[in-house]
């Protein structure tokens, strides 16, 4: 069976940005049949002591569909036919049941398994997943292509799908089937349109995985409570200050550029910065490993700065550490299209005036530290 590149990475991230949600999540990754089995019944048991929670089921990995019905495909699976699917694998089909019977108030499925049939015994045009014949109540399921379709693994840390659900999944104010939306749109742009989500609905009430859109009218509304998740609070939020090995640096106005310098740095001219954060030290391959998982260095250190590192890596670090940490990313579109949201509370790479006035020290001289 061949190996996915990126479901881990995907599971990871998803389950970061959940957290910062308030989600309380069960991360399980790389598991046997058994082992998903558990996770899906302790899974519904939660859900069915807490009537109002909102449930947030993501699979990411080998996916197969045979006479109509879909599986997940364990790590130890040992199918070597067809027949062995029902026994060796996990039926998509029973795993929806158990949510529609904890009988919660909403139910997201998401499934980024839509992925070429691995095995050798696949029938001709059995490609992706089939369209559940019995899908939930309350429940909203996503599939990452159109039913029957393959998805693309992706180049990159996440699954193409998966990369673009990342980025609708925290803004602000986004109600749930204009997450998805947004994000199905987005998927088929990136692709050229080779590669199109399906939503299918049976849900139609309004629902705020995060927080709740400011309201427009000054007259104070009628208190509402917050939609439940699926188990306990999360983490409390960070506390005021500066976060770790970063420090503060206070704005004002310089001189920048230099008339005796290349073309592009001429005419010196005056230049306002707002204060901001800036790390204290490069960073670290330790620091990059924790959150990226690789280490593409040469001159291998934990304390060593990460090198071999592209303008594109390196925003792909800020918009995966703000996530492993609660925070909304500044980095949104791929490619020639990126937009940084210079208000969002992710993490950021300095503008070139930024990182001027902090090696000045915020002084007039040419150089500093």
């Amino acid at each position: 069976m061949g190996r996915l590149n990126n479901p881990v990475n995907d599971s990871n991230d998803v389950s970061a940005a959940l957290r910062g949600l308030g989600f309380r999540v069960e991360l399980v990754t790389n598991a046997g049949r058994v082992r998903m089995e558990e996770a899906v019944e302790a899974f519904s048991r939660r859900l069915r002591a807490s009537k109002g929670a909102y449930g947030f089921l993501f699979y990411a990995g080998h996916g197969v569909q045979s006479g109509g019905e879909n599986y997940f495909i364990p790590v130890d699976a040992d199918i070597r036919s067809e027949a062995y699917l029902r026994d060796r694998a996990v039926s998509v089909q029973a795993v929806l049941d158990e949510l529609n019977a904890a009988g919660n108030a909403l139910n997201v499925v998401v499934l980024d398994a839509c992925r070429d049939n691995p095995f050798s015994w696949r029938r001709s045009g059995a490609r992706g997943l089939q369209v559940v014949g019995n899908q939930p109540a309350d429940s909203i399921i996503v599939y990452a292509t159109s039913a029957g379709s393959a998805a693309a693994d992706g180049e990159g840390r996440n699954g193409l799908f998966t990369g673009q659900l990342l980025k609708n999944l925290q803004t602000p104010g986004l109600e749930v089937s204009e997450m998805f939306r947004l994000t199905g749109g987005d998927v088929a742009r990136v692709s050229g349109g080779s590669q199109r989500p399906a939503v299918y609905s049976q849900f139609y009430d309004t629902a705020y995985l995060g927080a709740r859109p400011a309201p427009v009218h000054t007259a104070a509304p009628p208190a509402q409570p917050a939609p439940q998740t699926a188990a306990a609070p999360a983490a409390p939020p960070r506390q005021p200050g500066p976060p770790s090995r970063m420090v503060l640096v206070e704005g004002g106005t310089f001189q920048m550029g230099s008339a005796n310098g290349n073309s592009n740095e001429r005419p010196v001219h005056s230049v306002m910065v707002k204060r901001f954060y800036m790390g204290q030290y490069e960073v670290t391959q330790k620091e990059w490993v924790e959150v990226m998982g690789g280490n593409p260095s040469g001159f291998k250190g934990d304390n060593l700065p990460v090198e071999n590192v592209g303008w594109n890596d390196a925003i792909e670090y800020c918009n995966q550490r703000s996530l492993k940490e609660g925070l909304i990313p500044a980095y949104r579109g791929s490619g020639d299209a990126v937009t940084c949201d210079f208000n969002a509370s992710g993490y950021r790479l300095p503008t070139e005036a930024e990182w001027e006035y902090a090696a000045r020290g915020g002084e007039q001289r040419r150089h500093g530290l």
